[in-house]
Parts: C-alpha cells; sequence; structure tokens
C-alpha cells in the first residue's frame, strides 16, 4: 500500500524499459539491417559474377567471395540478436563457422583484383589460400575445444599473413593496377582487423554495442568495392 504523499499505480500500468532494454534494442535493429544489406551486396555480386557469363578463372574469386560474404552475415544474426537461443557451444560454433568462411575474403579478393591483368603465382595463391584454411581450422577447433572465439592469433596471423601478399602483389605494380589492389585487398583486411579490435566474443550474454555491430560487418565496403570494380 502506498504511503502518504506517493502516487497511486493505476492498474494496468507497464513497466517502462530501461535505458539498457531500449539500448540493446536499437543495437540489435542496427544489426538485422545491417545483415541485410550485407546479404543483398554479396547475393548480388554472386548473381551479377554467376550471370555475366564470364570465363571461370574470372568468375571463380568472385562467386567465392560472394559466398563467403553472404555465410558471414548469416552467422552473425545467431550471435548478436539470439544469444539466448543458443546453447554457448553452438555460439561459438556458428561464430567460427562464420570466421571461416570471412577469412577466406581476403584470398578471394586479392585473385579478383589481379587475375585477367597480371595473375597471381602459384606460390602466392597456395600461400593466400593456405593462411585462410589453417585460420578457419583454427577457429573452428577453439569452439569445438570450448575456447574462446573469436580466437585471436589466428585473426592476427592472419591478417599478418595477407598484409605481406598484399606487399609482394603491390611491389613492382605501378599505377591503376597497385591502386586497385591495395584497395581491394585493404578492405578485405580492414575486415579482418576490425573484428579483431571490437574485442566480442561468442557467449549466452555477448555485450555487443554499436562499434561492436560495425565492426562485425565491416566486410560491407568491400562488396561495394568489387561491385564498382567488375560491374561499373
Amino acid at each position: 500500500m502506498p504511503l502518504a504523499g506517493q502516487e497511486q499505480p493505476f492498474a494496468g500500468s507497464r513497466r517502462t524499459p530501461s535505458r539498457s532494454e531500449v539500448g540493446l534494442g536499437g543495437v540489435q535493429t542496427l544489426n538485422i539491417i545491417l545483415c541485410c544489406l550485407g546479404l543483398l551486396l554479396y547475393g548480388l555480386l554472386g548473381a551479377m559474377a554467376l550471370r555475366q557469363g564470364r570465363v571461370a578463372e574470372r568468375s571463380a574469386p568472385l562467386v567465392g567471395a560472394a559466398v563467403s560474404g553472404v555465410f558471414w552475415h548469416l552467422s552473425t544474426p545467431l550471435v548478436i540478436d539470439a544469444p539466448g537461443a543458443l546453447s554457448p557451444d553452438a555460439s561459438r560454433a556458428a561464430l567460427a563457422a562464420g570466421l571461416a568462411a570471412l577469412g577466406f575474403l581476403p584470398a578471394f579478393s586479392l585473385e579478383a583484383a589481379v587475375t585477367g591483368r597480371a595473375p597471381m603465382g602459384r606460390g602466392l595463391r597456395t600461400a593466400a589460400y593456405g593462411a585462410s584454411i589453417l585460420a578457419g581450422a583454427a577457429q573452428l577447433a577453439a569452439a569445438a575445444g570450448g575456447g574462446a572465439v573469436p580466437a585471436r592469433l589466428p585473426l592476427l596471423l592472419l591478417v599478418g599473413a595477407h598484409t605481406t601478399l598484399l606487399v609482394v602483389l603491390v611491389v613492382g605494380r605501378r599505377g591503376r593496377d597497385a591502386t586497385r589492389i591495395a584497395r581491394i585487398a585493404g578492405l578485405a583486411l580492414f575486415a579482418l582487423s576490425a573484428l579483431h579490435f571490437a574485442g566480442h566474443g561468442a557467449g549466452p550474454e555477448p555485450e555487443m554495442g554499436v562499434f561492436e555491430v560495425l565492426a562485425h560487418h565491416a566486410a560491407i565496403p568491400l562488396a561495394v568495392a568489387l561491385l564498382l570494380q567488375d560491374f561499373p
């Protein structure tokens, strides 16, 4: 019973959402919007690469980048928007699978940037895809073993390996070729680096803010760049 001077709450009144609850709803809405945008752009990239009837050598890295981008943006809502719907093990597994796919974006992007002009040598191609395979396997192993996901060391090694490959490819090229390769590969590396510095991991109650959500979708500018490069 209320004391004298206190307002009597009326029947049927509802609890006002807290500031943290309002903020979480906004973060989830932002994530859904960016997920839809990422799926649209990478889906469009894959569809246009296939529809144009390009030779397999040219279309393969573009289709690969599209598949990687779509898979990553499908895994993100499972971690951010519905963390309570998944067990901790399932949440780690979903994020690790998405990270494995995301790790192939630098390799596909490098090959897409140089194919048909000054193709990558077999050694550089092997190094690019080998680094992505090893990093993806490390993320999946961390999830299977109950470790932290993202696993920081594989992310750092992947960024370092592809940065080295980028420098090797750019050296000796001049003008537009060097600029194009640096722009495309740089955006792919930015997507991985942003995810690393976001400091987010999978869990039953992940602490997600606007910065973490934007870092999860840092691969969207890469899709735009690939579309503008190959389908101006």
